[in-house]
């Protein structure tokens, strides 16, 4: 097995908090390229979008940003996130 001290990492955090509610779902994907790391980012953020907007919700806050994203309802917020550690 190859020794991964050294290498880095791309992580992609999903916070999925439930304002109404309290309640927090935070998943999280490691990838090995932040190519692949900002390319999952935007695909979650395109689907949470396309959701709300076909369930007609009103959108009161969007962010898109290189590494991380943001989208606030009434009831709900998603924050995404891409952390880059080096494996220790």
């Amino acid at each position: 097995m190859n020794d991964l001290t050294g290498k880095k990492v791309y992580i992609l955090i999903e916070n999925d908090k439930e304002l109404d509610q309290g309640e927090d779902l935070i998943t999280v994907e490691a990838f090995s390229s932040m190519i692949k790391a900002k390319e999952a980012l935007n695909s979650n953020f395109n689907e949470v979008i396309t959701a709300l907007n076909e369930k007609g919700k009103t959108i009161n806050f969007i962010q898109n940003e290189d590494y991380f994203a943001d989208v606030e309802t009434d009831d709900n917020r998603w924050h995404w996130e891409i952390q880059s550690p080096t494996i220790q």
